[in-house]
């Protein structure tokens, strides 16, 4: 890496150039503190954890974790660039109980960075300068590489995922466990899914709720016979020439009704795709129905003539293994 040069042009014409010489308005030394790497086990882990449940911090994200975990399993991980995890003198956790709860659930020894507060320091007003920012989503990275509709496509190459791992019907933080570069991965193996995301965007200017979960079935019913799709969704899009009794339109006045669940935004999701299948299924066998419905008792519906279908899992309760003590409320 280049090292910053005083006369170096950052941007502008050559008119106009913008240097560092420029915008400089002094140089600060900042008081080095050190990082000390220590080799932890899962027994050291829990252990910060435990001394760590006096002090007040947000609750725990479970799909954080889980996709720390993921990372972490699958090589992803880089430890030697990764933010120290923030202690007092105690080897209290004020920043970092995330992964130090991940670090324990993989059952692996690390060696992990720490920073210490220093002592005269008040450990409340030194996390706030330290903590803060957002980390980066799947649809920043994504629309950092100059994809369009990059919240969209993030959202549906994440239900890629999911359908992938068999837990497409799965309605929870399990199914949401992956990390943003995984995502963005995803899009190679999955191109096409652009243009269900295109598709879903004129779906939307109907009025109907066409959500990601749209977009993910758009794109999976195309696998096959493409042309059956398109013909499928511009029916659904228009309402045209259907009776009354036909499958797409029931399915169309059930996308039209705003009350389509109240049970969360990822219980939503499992139902209209459910609900879309549902309708393909009637559709590709010829059948009519009254009344379009799909229960969250009944299995979840796989599509006829659309390829092959991963076998399904069951949902898993908890953060993979991670001990309850060190995923209550108080932990972060």
């Amino acid at each position: 890496m280049n090292t910053i040069q005083k006369n170096q042009i950052l941007w502008g014409d050559e008119k106009n150039a913008v240097t560092v010489a420029r915008l400089t308005r002094g140089v600060r030394q900042m008081e080095p503190r050190p990082i000390i790497i220590m080799r932890m086990k899962k027994d050291d882990f829990l252990h910060m954890l435990a001394i760590s449940d006096e002090l007040s911090h947000r609750p725990i994200s479970k799909k954080q974790v889980s996709q720390y975990l993921n990372d972490i399993r699958e090589k992803r991980w880089k430890m030697e660039v990764m933010v120290p995890i923030l202690v007092d003198g105690n080897f209290r956790i004020w920043d970092g109980r995330h992964r130090i709860t991940a670090f324990a659930a993989s059952g692996l020894e690390l060696d992990v960075p720490f920073e210490q507060i220093p002592d005269d320091e008040d450990p409340n007003d030194y996390l706030a300068t330290r903590n803060v920012g957002r980390p980066l989503r799947a649809g920043d990275l994504l629309r950092m590489k100059g994809e369009s509709n990059a919240t969209e496509l993030a959202s549906v190459l994440t239900t890629c995922w999911s359908f992938e791992r068999g837990t497409l019907d799965h309605v929870g933080f399990e199914a949401r466990a992956i990390s943003p570069s995984v995502v963005v991965g995803l899009l190679k193996k999955h191109p096409r899914v652009r243009d269900s995301v295109t598709v879903l965007r004129n779906l939307r200017s109907q009025g109907l709720q066409a959500g990601s979960s749209m977009a993910f079935c758009h794109y999976i019913l195309g696998r096959k016979d493409p042309e059956a799709r398109d013909a499928f969704f511009e029916s659904l899009r228009t309402g045209a020439n259907l009776k009354d009794d036909h499958p797409i339109l029931r399915l169309r006045r059930r996308l039209l009704d705003t009350r389509i669940s109240r049970k969360g935004v990822r219980a939503r999701s499992v139902e209209v795709m459910a609900l879309i299948f549902k309708a393909w299924n009637m559709v590709q066998a010829s059948e009519r129905c009254q009344i379009l419905v799909w229960k969250y008792e009944e299995d979840f519906p796989i599509p006829v003539n659309c390829g092959p279908w991963p076998e399904p899992k069951p949902p898993t309760n908890g953060v993979f293994g991670v001990p309850s003590s060190a995923s209550n409320g108080k932990t972060e």
